[in-house]
């Protein structure tokens, strides 16, 4: 599992904190680490 930086972070392409697949947008470059 990796460690939740917090809700509606990117943990992988397309995939969020939370395990929903809505990462699509890329707009917030921070987001994804």
């Amino acid at each position: 599992l990796v460690e939740c930086p917090g809700l509606g972070q990117c943990v992988a392409p397309n995939k969020l904190c939370d395990g929903t697949v809505d990462c699509k947008d890329k707009s917030d470059e921070a987001a994804w680490y």
